[in-house]
């Protein structure tokens, strides 16, 4: 057999030389003929997990919490959190116990203070562990998800209402450390104990399951995608004794009910009702003419001026109703957490939409949305309940020395507030 020669292997002379120059332009946005083969997208920055730390210092002990914001004033967890951080002490000889507690309490003007979970942990003992304390060590525990009665956490809450009867609601949560020491080296029972406490704030997360559909063409959408709506009807009638019809005022929505706190809430506001029933209700500040049906010529100027009314008196608000069931009654009180105003929709270029039925519609729009400084949504826990509505008030517009023709009328629609809006499912790479 003869041997064949080798071809694997090559000498350096055979190699090409080597010639530097510039490297290739390179741009993010994909360029023509070119194609992306596999990206792993960013984490959105609401589900990164924070890095900094929390400390709380106590004399010559220092306590430090894992994962918390920079700068936080309180620290803050999720549902289902893992609590840890590190006990630093520097003077350690006579410690012989060391101790943390995470609990969570409910207090109401209804009861005593109502304890949500409470979990006791011990870090460190002298009996079981028969060393020195050591002057540093980690820690970790997990929050519940449930309370006691078994129903979900409610979040850190704090809200009080003046009155008669008052009513107030708060819900705590807290990082307990006690570290039990020995006063006297030569007498063991004259110990003492140094109580750490730490208040976090508890947030739990939840997320909207549908988008909020936003289009600048209120009328092609409703037809379009009817589903993406949700449609409240209220009647508005006149005064007792007033020779009018009554008007209907219809509110829509988007149809999940179930929003963002930060989310812009679209609405919108259609009046329905004949000609005089709508002049009427919008009393608009021109003299009114006489005779409306003489003739084309003259129902066209009043139709144009209707129109074009601005000040129909909408107010459309998110409203927060708190609800305490005491043994003799519930206990409610309402408060305003957010809103928007409410702007007319221009005509089409025809003059005032005329329906079939020979009646009229005027419509408003708008967005609201919750105030800043609110970050809890809807919840409810033991004989308290916290209930979000999108609320509106139609109240008719009146002269000097003369009541509304119509009568005031209130929608409310509830719907339930989270802290997450919406996002599409990203499949991490």
């Amino acid at each position: 057999m003869t041997a064949c020669p080798s071809t694997c292997s090559l000498s350096p002379s055979s190699l090409p030389s080597y010639v530097p120059g510039e490297p290739p332009l390179y741009s993010c946005p994909l360029r023509g003929g070119e194609q992306r083969l596999q990206e792993s997208p960013r984490v959105p920055s609401s589900l990164r997990i924070p890095s900094g730390t929390y400390v709380k210092q106590a004399g010559n002990i220092t306590i430090t919490l894992f994962d918390q914001y920079e700068d936080t004033p309180v620290p803050t967890y999720g549902r289902g959190a893992a609590i840890g951080g590190a006990v630093t002490l520097p003077e350690r000889d006579g410690v012989i116990e060391i101790v943390v507690k995470v609990q969570g309490k409910l207090e109401t003007p209804a009861s005593t203070t109502t304890r949500l979970f409470e979990s006791v942990y011990t870090l460190w003992n002298r009996k079981k562990n028969q060393d020195v304390c050591p002057g540093f060590f980690p820690f970790s525990c997990v929050l519940p998800t449930t309370s006691i009665s078994g129903s979900p956490l409610p979040p850190s809450y704090d809200v009080m209402y003046p009155g008669i009867p008052s009513l107030f609601f708060k819900c705590k949560y807290s990082i307990c450390f006690y570290i039990k020491f020995i006063r006297s080296h030569t007498l063991d029972l004259l110990t003492g104990t140094k109580r750490i406490n730490i208040p976090f704030q508890y947030l739990p997360r939840a997320r909207a399951d549908r988008p909020i559909v936003y289009t600048p063409f209120f009328h092609s959408s409703v037809k379009t995608l009817p589903e993406e709506w949700h449609q409240v009807v209220s009647p508005i009638p006149p005064r007792p004794g007033m020779e009018l019809e009554p008007l209907h005022c219809q509110f829509f929505i988007p149809s999940s009910r179930v929003y963002g706190i930060r989310d812009k809430i679209p609405f919108h506001i259609q009046l329905t009702g004949s000609l005089a029933s709508l002049r009427k209700f919008l009393r608009p500040p021109e003299p009114e003419p006489e005779d409306l049906a003489s003739s084309a010529s003259t129902k066209k100027a009043p139709l144009k001026r209707l129109c074009g009314h601005p000040k129909a008196n909408f107010t459309v608000s998110i409203l927060r109703q708190t609800t305490l069931d005491t043994p003799y009654s519930a206990v409610r009180r309402n408060a305003i957490i957010g809103g928007g105003p409410a702007r007319q929709v221009a005509p089409p270029f025809s003059g005032c939409p005329l329906r079939r039925d020979g009646e009229l519609h005027l419509d408003w729009e708008g967005e609201v949305q919750v105030n800043a400084d609110v970050e809890v949504g809807s919840f409810s826990v033991s004989d308290v309940s916290v209930n979000d509505h999108i609320f509106l008030k139609v109240d008719p517009l009146s002269r000097e020395r003369e009541p509304p023709v119509f009568l005031q009328v209130s929608i409310a629609v509830p719907v339930r507030l989270v802290t997450d809006s919406y996002v599409e499912e990203v499949e991490l790479l």
